[in-house]
């Protein structure tokens, strides 16, 4: 059995913080803000039959509620990299959105 967690989750108020400390001029469509910029991420791709295997990739995680329009297929600046958003993955409780390059 999985012990309670004893430190409450980050709240929409802490990530300002977090971001301003790691965080990368982002800009995703029209909006600009911080986002953390991870050029070796390891992302685990699945098939719904075949299994999966983990692949590295370049990855930006966002605070979501400062990017509120984010979408598939908009295009993201963040620091030196460009690209186009393929997937946008929930993080833990959905406070920050990680965006996937498109290939």
């Amino acid at each position: 059995m999985p012990l309670p967690l004893t430190v409450p989750p980050f709240g929409d108020a802490d990530l300002p913080a977090m971001m301003a400390d790691f965080g990368v001029p982002v800009t995703v469509g029209t909006v600009a803000g911080l986002g953390i910029l991870n050029e070796a991420d390891e992302i685990l791709v699945q098939d719904a039959t075949r299994g999966g295997v983990t692949v590295l990739m370049t990855t930006v995680t966002v605070q979501t509620t400062k990017f509120p329009t984010m979408k598939i297929g908009d295009a993201v600046v963040a620091g030196s990299v460009s690209f186009t958003i393929r997937e946008r993955l929930r993080v833990g409780d959905g406070a920050l959105t990680k965006l996937l390059p498109g290939v």
